[in-house]
């Protein structure tokens, strides 16, 4: 039980559950961006309890959790695994709220994430069990109003809720941009983004050779292309911070220019959260993305720069190179936005307003 948030504090009287059980696959930053942000605050105060556990491999480890952690709510995040299923039973005998939370179209993940990924995630077995993970839960809980449609479309015909927001920030803590004193632009992104990367792949060699001071940066999982290796010290890899709080400090710290997000139109990318944005500019980072729905919300009005399908990279990077007061202009726009609607406060109450729900669904149906 390594991923507990532990807290000495009373527990204090709450409307909805306050004792989580939020299991997954493994414990990454999906849960500490959906679940421990917003939460922390009321855990802190002694209103909450959260437990963080990864999926319990047998239907004993299952019941041991459970006696151990004793829910009034159970959370399974993205869970697929068959370690779920006995979770779910005990979460029914003790008659307790069940939630399913879901952040990517996993019923439909594409050939384009890597062959691994795919054939794991589309084994039949596996997508029968997410199937009756959402349809037997109180609530699905989807990060957005598109991927909510999308479980639709795969027969999920359970309540299914779709979040306003997915990605919030604490807009006090907001930490001054740390800009390089050369020039930097970066990608974000795991192994699986790789086809997106290479969209902008011939637009960054060319920003490389038009600019000789100019450096490119990768922070995440993912391989840094075999064309770029030609440039030798002026591309770098960094690895991230397992830590999520880590790996925004680290960002912060790179001091990138400009902050790339790419993203390949098909149905799964268009079920995705604009949470690049909200970290590239948490960093103090202009961002230029792919002009998709995923996107518009964050970087209408100067906000971020938006390149449609066919755009020229190359030419709207380096205007924003050449000029710091546009750069300057869209961070502090972005920033304005994160902190009106992007903020800890509206994603904690729209997580309470889901356990509530889930609740009261679960007390009709008792």
């Amino acid at each position: 039980m390594a991923k507990h948030l532990r807290l000495v504090k009373t527990m204090a009287e709450t409307a909805g559950p306050s004792r989580l059980l939020i299991v997954s696959d493994v414990i990454t930053a999906t849960q500490y961006i959906s679940f421990l942000q917003p939460l922390q605050a009321l855990a802190e105060e002694g209103r909450m309890r959260l437990f963080f556990e990864d999926c319990p491999r047998t239907a004993a480890a299952s019941e041991a959790m459970f006696q151990a952690t004793a829910p009034d709510c159970l959370v399974l995040s993205r869970c697929t695994l068959p370690g779920g299923e006995p979770l779910v039973k005990l979460a029914r005998q003790h008659g307790i709220p069940y939630i399913y939370h879901i952040d990517d179209d996993l019923m439909r993940v594409p050939e384009s994430l890597g062959a691994d990924k795919f054939r794991a995630y589309n084994h039949p077995a596996r997508l029968q069990r997410l199937a009756n993970f959402m349809n037997n839960a109180d609530l699905v809980y989807a990060s957005t109003g598109p991927l909510q449609l999308a479980l639709r479309e795969s027969a999920i015909t359970g309540n299914i809720e779709a979040g306003e927001i997915y990605c919030a920030i604490d807009s006090a803590a907001l930490l001054q941009p740390m800009t390089a004193t050369s020039p930097v632009i970066g990608y974000m992104g795991t192994s699986g983004h790789f086809n997106d990367l290479l969209m902008i792949l011939p637009a960054v060699e060319r920003l490389m050779d038009a600019h000789a001071s100019l450096r490119f940066e990768l922070f995440g999982t993912i391989q840094m292309p075999q064309s770029l290796a030609r440039f030798g010290n002026r591309v770098m890899s960094h690895q991230p911070d397992p830590n999520y709080a880590g790996f925004i400090a680290k960002l912060h710290s790179l001091g990138w220019w400009i902050g790339l997000a790419p993203l390949e139109d098909n149905a799964f990318n268009r079920c995705k959260a604009d949470t690049k944005w909200v970290e590239y500019t948490t960093a103090g980072i202009a961002t230029v993305v792919s002009d998709m729905p995923v996107y518009h919300r964050a970087c209408g009005n100067g906000c971020g720069t938006l390149i449609p399908d066919g755009g020229d990279w190359f030419e709207t990077i380096t205007l924003l190179l050449r000029d710091a007061g546009l750069r300057r202009q869209s961070v502090e726009r972005a920033r304005a936005r994160l902190h009106d609607g992007y903020n800890l406060t509206q994603l904690q109450q729209q997580v309470l307003a889901m356990l509530a729900k889930a609740s009261a669904i679960a007390r009709a149906q008792a």
